[in-house]
């Protein structure tokens, strides 16, 4: 069985990102893997030859334009089928993988449960919050509340899942077409398992515990602006059936608002809401 991990790098080298150091290079020791590259960083971390040794089991693409995650991840894909990939193994730079267990524990659900198309790792902030799989409330990941979730099958109805760990069959992410390249940033992930819950019910909760740090204490408030700018412009694209949906993504992005005004007491992410979002 052939699997390719995915991994997006931005402004990192694959060599110093926590994911390629705890997990995909303890991967790579298997033959049956490969490694496809995306480089969305403004100035290139690698050329194609630092892979050499690999002897093609390491893809590299660099693209400056930066066009998100979401597209970053759909071309793996394109290249996962068109050589024969049955698998793949979706992941960002920082996150912190047991290279040991991850593998075996996704070989073992696989073998066990072959009707399954996707199978997820339990990840956990540093401070030991369960931020994947959770239950969402009106679109809202409820992080730490995963009391129902028990390793094993479970139910893909609101459950928010993230980018980093997943792995899925290469077939079935071409069935629900894959990643929505226009929410190229946050709830990328949200909006793939929405799409894939369409066509799949079930997935599995493997033993298995990646560690994701999201804290930010980022207070620039020109670098939280154009990062709110960029998460209004992705959300305004997410794929919404009727009114409760927008509802629930417009309240998302206005809880946002509010909580980095109150953050840096500043107003100015309102207007930034009214003109990315509301498009007024």
């Amino acid at each position: 069985m052939k699997v390719l991990c995915i991994i997006v790098l931005y402004n990192q080298k694959l060599y110093d990102s926590l994911s390629y150091q705890t997990g995909i290079s303890k991967f790579l020791n298997n033959n049956d893997i490969s490694l496809f590259i995306y480089d969305n960083s403004q100035i290139p971390q690698h050329i194609k030859q630092d892979f050499d040794q690999f002897e093609g089991r390491i893809v590299y693409n660099s693209d400056s334009s930066n066009p998100g995650v979401s597209y970053a991840y759909n071309k793996g894909y394109e290249y996962a089928k068109a050589n024969g990939f049955q698998w793949i193994s979706l992941w960002d730079q920082d996150t912190t993988i047991d290279g040991e267990s991850y593998l075996s524990a996704c070989f073992e659900a696989l073998s066990s449960n072959p009707q399954v198309k996707l199978f997820v790792p339990l990840v956990k902030t540093k401070k030991g919050i369960t931020i994947s799989p959770v239950r969402e409330i009106f679109r809202i990941p409820i992080c730490g509340y995963s009391d129902s979730l028990t390793e094993g099958l479970n139910k893909l109805s609101k459950i928010g899942i993230i980018n980093s760990g997943i792995f899925v069959e290469v077939k079935a992410f071409g069935e629900v077409n894959g990643y929505n390249e226009k929410v190229f940033l946050d709830f990328s992930d949200y909006q793939f398992i929405e799409r894939f819950s369409k066509k799949y019910k079930l997935f599995f909760l493997l033993n298995t515990i990646c560690i994701q740090d999201f804290s930010n204490e980022e207070n620039d408030v020109y670098k939280l602006s154009v990062r709110y700018s960029l998460f209004c412009r992705s959300l305004r694209n997410y794929e919404m059936t009727n009114f409760f949906d927008r509802l629930n993504i417009l309240l998302i992005v206005l809880k946002r608002a509010v909580a980095l005004s109150f953050r840096t007491k500043r107003l100015l992410y309102f207007k930034i809401f009214l003109n990315e979002f509301v498009g007024i």
